[in-house]
């Protein structure tokens, strides 16, 4: 791991900053410095320092950045290991960047363990989904043929309403089940290199489905020369459809949505081993109300709806979760009052 230019950090910098770090004791403490003012309002020696990491790896000044790294969390979500101390500094300094890197390191699990804890839920929650599908499917196929064979020789109108209800009652439950299964049981992405910026012209279109009928701005901020991916162009263009779509039914009416494509490093091992970036993110960001609390926690939950708070959760994020697992990449929301962004980060090479 590369070792940073401390000479600009007094030990009483590094107390300082160990301290404001130990104080954090909870995630939301982390999230809530958002931009960088809070951050350096909240410590000016941890800001300093943070941007000694950003400068060290050759990332633009986080002052000066408008989307990506504009948080702590985010930061320690790339980093979550400080960098050590040089060898010739004072044994002073160096038990207390040792004191700050122990406290850096139970920030970033503060922040990782939810994460992974919601991992390990929804994949006990496709295993419970796989077997309940198979179990429930079968009745439901026996329930719809029978009500269709008595609904061929039903004469009597009000007796054929009923059944044809009943069928079709079966006929949706069984929907529900296939989208159950595909959450349990995906199909493997076909990966293979392909056009970028063909694949975002092409899809734009599907995209503005959403946004057109509801005068909602669509934004695209991409590379605009040819980049080729790797990765399944239809399961993608999926992915980023549920995104545009969830945002608009948060919208309603009006708003923007903004969807923002760019090439990062999410590691200092990564980031230090050259100018290669490892991964592309997509963000799609719009201001329409935020989750609530409880439905941020139960976002990627199949069939989990919060309509009631004004935005639209069924299997669209869910979805998109498998998606992004499947090509090895990782899917993350920040919600406020007025503004949500979700972000997905892929694999540039194969994984």
């Amino acid at each position: 791991m590369a070792i940073l230019d401390y000479a600009s950090l007094t030990t009483s910098d590094w107390i300082a900053a160990s301290e404001r770090l130990e104080s954090w004791t909870e995630p939301d403490h982390i999230w809530s410095l958002r931009d960088w003012s809070a951050l350096r309002a909240a410590s000016p020696e941890l800001a300093r320092y943070l941007e000694q990491l950003t400068a060290q790896i050759g990332l633009p000044s986080i002052e000066s950045r408008q989307g990506g790294l504009n948080s702590l969390a985010q930061v320690l979500a790339m980093f979550p290991e400080a960098p050590e101390a040089p060898i010739d500094s004072p044994s002073g300094q160096r038990q207390e960047i040792r004191r700050f890197r122990l406290a850096w390191r139970a920030c970033a699990w503060k922040l990782a363990f939810p994460l992974r804890l919601q991992r390990e839920k929804l994949e006990s929650l496709r295993q419970l989904a796989y077997g309940a599908s198979h179990e429930i499917n079968n009745p439901l196929a026996n329930i719809s043929t029978r009500a269709q064979v008595l609904l061929t020789d039903e004469t009597v109108p009000e007796r054929r309403h009923k059944l044809a209800a009943i069928a079709t009652q079966a006929f949706r439950a069984h929907e529900m089940i296939a989208n159950l299964m595909l959450f349990a049981r995906p199909p493997e992405p076909v990966i293979g290199e392909f056009d970028a910026r063909r694949w975002l012209d092409e899809s734009t279109s599907e995209w503005q489905v959403f946004c057109e009928p509801q005068a909602t701005r669509l934004t695209i901020k991409a590379p605009s020369k040819s980049v080729r991916w790797l990765g399944d162009p239809g399961q993608l263009t999926q992915l980023v459809s549920a995104l545009v779509r969830n945002s608009c039914e948060a919208l309603g009416r009006g708003g923007s949505v903004e969807l923002t494509c760019e090439p990062v490093k999410t590691t200092l091992e990564s980031a230090t081993r050259g100018n290669e970036p490892t991964w592309w993110q997509w963000t799609v960001a719009d201001d329409g109300p935020g989750f609530t609390p409880d439905s941020l926690h139960h976002a990627f939950d199949p069939f989990y709806s919060g309509r009631e708070a004004g935005r639209g959760l069924g299997f669209g994020l869910s979805k998109c979760w498998v998606i992004a697992r499947g090509h090895g990449g990782e899917i993350e929301i920040e919600s406020e009052t007025s503004r949500t962004l979700v972000r997905v980060r892929l694999p540039i090479g194969p994984r």
